[in-house]
């Protein structure tokens, strides 16, 4: 769980060097697909809470939960530095929030505060595959952009991004965290 947002940090911050994880599973036994009549045993996790060290100092959070009560298909970062912050969620896909740590100060805020930017995709490719060229963000439209770049890749053969290597350190990361749930100690990522 987590994969994609790992991933998506390691693309906006840069790599990951260590990481503390605990986990867990509250839902020990679920409904057979196709049987909902008989329970099975599962080996999956419905939480993991990370603390996170990046390459560059940076220190972050990631939480990931299948039981979350009142949370759908949420994807939410925020980003926070001496000069700003950027805020994205998911489930409001079309607004990025962003402050200015610069603009003036004032009694009543001055012209301080997170900003409200447009955030609605105005891609020129691949626009007729089923959106319009200016639609709203979302999973499906982030998967087919990808599967197209990743078909233009190989029929132009080009290096495709992300790649393989972007995979791999995606997956130390999670190797990492379950050492670090499993040892309960910060875990470096290339241990």
């Amino acid at each position: 769980m987590g994969s994609h947002v790992m991933d998506l940090i390691r693309f906006l911050l840069g790599d990951f060097k260590k990481v503390f994880c605990t986990k867990g599973t509250l839902v020990k036994e679920r409904p057979l697909p196709g049987n909902p009549g008989v329970k099975q045993k599962v080996n999956v996790e419905d939480y993991a809470f990370l603390l996170l060290e990046l390459e560059n100092g940076s220190h972050g959070t990631l939480e990931a939960s299948r039981v979350a009560t009142g949370s759908n298909d949420d994807m939410k970062i925020e980003i926070h530095g001496t000069q700003g912050a950027i805020s994205f969620d998911l489930m409001n896909p079309n607004w990025l929030f962003a402050y200015d740590a610069r603009d003036e100060a004032g009694p009543y805020g001055g012209n301080r505060g997170f900003k409200r930017i447009e955030s609605i995709q105005a891609y020129p490719n691949p626009p007729a595959i089923i959106f319009a060229q200016k639609s709203s963000f979302g999973w499906t439209r982030s998967h087919i952009a990808s599967q197209y770049e990743l078909i233009k890749a190989l029929a132009s053969d080009t290096p495709a991004n992300p790649d393989f290597t972007d995979g791999y350190q995606t997956q130390k990361t999670i190797e990492a965290a379950y050492k670090s749930a499993e040892k309960e100690t910060w875990v470096a990522i290339n241990e």
